[in-house]
C-alpha cells in the first residue's frame, strides 16, 4: 500500500501500454448513496475524463514532472443519485513526445473509497474495473505539430457507438513499484458556475454505460 491508494493498481489492456493515441473506457458501478462521502482518487496517462451516470464531472491528470503522476481527486455524492451508478474513466494514452503532455507508457489507477471502506479500485484482471477500447475514436490519424499531440478524429457509426468492438482484459503492469514511489496529490475541487448546455451532443461517456461486461 502506498500514501494515495490501498488496493489499487495501475491497469491497462495487456500488452498496449505504449500503443500510441490508444483510447479506453474503464467503468464500475456503485449502490446508492453513502453515509461518508464517496471520494474517487485517480491517477493516469496520458488523458483522463469522468463522468458519473453520463455526467461530466472532471479531468487530469493535473501536470506534474517528468517521473512523477499526480493523483488527482474527485467528491461523488452528489452525483450518486441512482441505485445503480456507473463511474466513467476514458482514458487517451498518446505515447508520443510533444510540449503538451510526457512521453511515458499508458495506464489508470483508480479507487473510490467512502470513509475506510473500498467501494471500488482498479487491481487486475478480476478487480472491478471493467476496460474496453473505445473505436470511435480513430487511432491512426496525424498529430497536430510537434507542441501537441494528437487531433481528434471520431466515426460515429452505431457499432462503434454500441461499444460492440471486442471487450479487452486490463492488466496489471510491471511500472507499479515505480508509480508507488512517486505519486503526488492535487486535488480537484468541484466549484459552482455558470452552466452553458450545447445544442447538440453527439457523443457522450454515457456509452460507457452499456458495453458488455469483460469476459471471465
Amino acid at each position: 500500500m502506498n500514501r494515495f491508494f490501498e488496493k489499487a493498481l495501475p491497469i491497462w489492456p495487456t500488452g498496449r501500454e505504449k500503443e500510441m493515441n490508444l483510447t479506453v473506457g474503464f467503468r464500475t458501478i456503485l449502490s446508492g448513496q453513502h453515509d461518508t462521502e464517496a471520494v474517487l482518487r485517480i491517477a493516469a496517462s496520458t488523458i483522463y475524463r469522468v463522468s458519473v451516470n453520463g455526467h461530466f464531472i472532471g479531468h487530469g491528470p493535473a501536470r506534474g514532472p517528468h517521473g512523477f503522476y499526480r493523483v488527482d481527486e474527485w467528491a461523488l455524492n452528489r452525483f450518486l443519485t441512482e441505485e445503480r451508478n456507473i463511474i466513467a474513466i476514458e482514458v487517451n494514452g498518446a505515447n508520443v513526445n510533444s510540449y503538451y503532455t510526457l512521453d511515458q507508457p499508458s495506464f489508470v489507477q483508480a479507487e473510490v473509497r467512502s470513509g475506510d471502506n473500498i467501494l471500488a479500485s482498479s487491481h487486475d484482471s478480476e478487480g472491478d474495473f471493467e476496460a474496453i477500447v473505445l473505436r470511435q475514436r480513430v487511432q491512426k490519424v496525424q498529430r497536430y505539430s510537434y507542441q501537441r499531440t494528437f487531433v481528434e478524429y471520431y466515426r460515429m457509426n452505431s457499432k462503434r457507438m454500441t461499444g460492440s468492438s471486442t471487450p479487452m482484459k486490463a492488466c496489471r503492469l510491471k511500472l507499479v513499484k515505480s508509480l508507488n514511489r512517486k505519486c503526488s496529490l492535487a486535488e480537484a475541487f468541484l466549484t459552482q458556475s455558470s452552466v452553458f448546455c450545447p445544442r447538440n451532443v453527439f457523443y457522450s461517456l454515457e456509452n460507457l454505460c452499456h458495453l458488455s461486461r469483460i469476459p471471465s
